[in-house]
């Protein structure tokens, strides 16, 4: 039967690109190039199940490159390593009339190392080239096979590619010999997909033509969530000798954990040293931060990926005599250390970024991309991201929370979802104390508690800048006109959700406007709005990623001689998205202003743009109200 696939398989090699197209811009349909930086004209992906170990990927295409912005898809690279090869390419460059430019043929191609920074050890390379073309718009067509040895990993088909990418055209087919088990699920597809069988070769296919532009539209979606996207995957599949399933997550738990047992037997000097360092705490929780910490600074992370290593960790031996692992050995040490304690966890998949985070729950398969632990105990459950040397015991980061994840045991796997980050918990608490001088100038006192995902950002610039850069970054990035940090200080408090405390001292010249006998000052110093939602129809549904709380307590002083001539009025905003309040009071030589504000998180549909974007102009406003004061004769 694999023969008889073979052959087919050869004549559609031979038949797979004689099917002739003229390439002139002209002859692309006007409706579908609005907002567009770049037309797929044509696409044709054939993925062929050969045998459980041998797999083939075909695939033609071209790209009318409108403008400058969209040359970097015109630029070709295939990666491949010891599970994968290239085994043929063409390319040929057209101008905008359809003439035949350049040939690109194999001895074009570069072959270089795909070895990133962090990489220790790695064998992915590229083969790639590099067009360098810029008479806009012109066509490059490419056509290229690539082979892989395992049944793992299956095609998946996104024929919009990105935000101003149009499609003229696009085919996907993936074929088997008859009674191999294929499972797929198709987004955004409008059609059924047509399943056929010829001569015990089954096949299914989904075709696109004429898909416009995805125009970006803030607060949006990625790509593949909003045009049309099919995931494939294997039943039974081959990798280096190792056999798997993916009927059900339990079933492909269960080959992972094939890769990770027998791997946690560590050296007679770490058991000591786990020994000592636990064997006076009593408290479970106590266990777990001691070695988590000890983890944290003996080891560091490397990405190691050397064929079924991008998938199996090096044993904890490796780890605890070399210093270093990815996130898969790492994590796979500190299990071995909390096992030496008594302590079980687990071996947890995720799959990992602020934004790609989707799993498809129905759809068993490889859909992640990272490796975090997991440690049930008897009073709650502890995540640990073993990769980091500064995080917080318990705390995942905005990198790994509110999402799916794969846990695994010697049982299979299991679906469960990692901790949420909820609205009280990502909070900024702000207490600001200024003094206005005659000339408008203003000097502030600010104490600012970050919690949750809202100290993220500050806890990277405490660990990863200079006090030189961190000064810098916070002399650009508060919303004051002219204004000077002259000291800064931060304290963390760790714990499962974690908060910084950071103290400012803040000179801003000319904050508030003196204009004759009349002083105006903007209440709220630092918590202002910023920016506006862009006025237009909304195609896409509304996306707010996580939901928080602000607070701002302010207290300025005043120059001497000045009373109220123009209060503001309260401002206070209930709505699906969120409430805010503002209230601003003078009392003596005083103003006051209190300012409450929460975002929920979730999905909105398009028809509720208009109201959020009244929301945030609402908000917009009442931030920069203006409390008038005049001087007295």
């Amino acid at each position: 039967m694999y023969q008889r696939l073979i052959v087919f398989v050869a004549f559609l090699s031979c038949a797979f690109g004689t099917r002739a197209q003229s390439y002139s811009v002209d002859h692309i349909p006007a409706e579908i190039k609005d907002y567009a930086n770049v037309v797929k004209r044509m696409e044709r992906v054939n993925f062929d199940i050969i045998s459980p170990t041998n797999t083939i990927l075909k695939r033609q295409y071209a790209l009318t490159i409108l403008n400058e912005q969209g040359a970097e898809h015109a630029q070709f690279a295939v990666y491949y390593s010891k599970l994968s090869s290239l085994k043929s390419f063409t390319g040929i460059l057209y101008d905008a009339h359809g003439k035949e430019l350049q040939k690109i043929k194999w001895k074009d191609l570069k072959d270089e190392s795909a070895v990133s920074g962090s990489n220790l050890m790695d064998d992915y390379r590229v083969k790639r080239y590099d067009l360098y073309y810029r008479n806009y718009p012109y066509t490059i067509v490419y056509e290229y096979e690539e082979q892989y040895n395992n049944s793992l990993f299956f095609e998946n088909w996104q024929p919009v590619e990105d935000e101003k990418f149009a499609v003229e055209q696009s085919a996907f087919t993936i074929r088997y010999p008859k009674g191999t088990k294929v499972r797929y699920r198709a987004f955004n597809y409008p059609k059924e997909a047509i399943i056929k069988e010829e001569k015990g070769i089954e096949s299914i296919s989904w075709e696109v033509e004429h898909i416009k532009a995805l125009k970006y539209e803030t607060l949006s979606k990625p790509v593949y969530e909003l045009t049309p996207t099919v995931l494939t995957g294997p039943e039974a599949f081959q990798i280096e000798g190792y056999n798997g399933n993916m009927a059900t997550w339990k079933d492909f738990g269960a080959f992972v954990y094939t890769l990770i047992k027998d791997r946690q037997e560590l050296p007679a000097k770490i058991k000591q040293e786990v020994f000592l360092l636990t064997k006076d705490l009593d408290n479970e929780y106590d266990k777990i931060e001691v070695l988590y910490k000890y983890l944290q600074k003996n080891t560091r992370y490397i990405s190691i990926q050397l064929g079924l290593g991008g998938w199996q960790p090096f044993n904890a031996t490796y780890v605890a005599n070399n210093a270093y692992g990815d996130c898969k050995a790492l994590v796979n040490y500190m299990r071995s250390l909390l096992k030496e304690a008594g302590i079980p966890s687990c071996y947890t998949l995720v799959k990992a970024g602020n934004s790609n985070r989707k799993v498809i729950i129905d759809l068993p398969s490889q859909q992640f991309n990272h490796v975090i632990l997991c440690v049930p105990t008897k009073q709650d459950t502890i995540w640990l991201e073993c990769t980091s040397q500064i995080l917080p015991v318990g705390y995942l980061s905005s990198f790994t929370q509110n999402r799916y994840a794969l846990l695994i045991n010697e049982d299979g796997g299991q679906l469960v979802q990692t901790p949420k980050y909820d609205l009280e918990k990502n909070r900024q608490f702000r207490d600001i104390r200024a003094v206005v001088q005659e000339n408008g100038d203003l000097d502030l006192q600010v104490a600012t508690t970050y919690a949750g995902l809202q100290q993220d950002d500050v806890h990277d610039m405490m660990h990863y800048l200079t006090k030189d850069e961190m000064k810098k970054h916070l002399n650009k990035s508060l919303p004051l006109s002219t204004y000077d940090v002259i000291s800064f200080s931060y304290e963390t408090e760790n714990g499962r959700v974690p908060s910084i405390k950071e103290n400012l001292e803040i000179s801003a010249s000319g904050y508030a406007r003196v204009t004759g006998k009349r002083l105006l000052i903007e209440a709220n110093v630092l918590s202002k709005r910023q920016g506006r939602l862009p006025k237009e129809p909304r195609m896409t549904p509304i996306v707010l990623s996580y939901p928080y709380v602000d607070v701002d307590s302010i207290e300025i002083s005043l120059p001497k001689g000045y009373v109220l001539e123009k209060l503001p009025e309260h401002a206070h905003i209930e709505s699906k998205f969120g409430s805010y309040s503002l209230k601003i009071t003078v009392k003596e030589d005083k103003i006051f202003c209190y300012r409450f504000m929460t975002q929920y998180d979730g999905e909105y549909p398009a028809s509720d743009y208009d109201a959020l974007m009244a929301f945030y102009d609402t908000i917009h406003l009442a931030d920069r109200k203006q409390v008038i004061l005049v001087k007295e004769e």
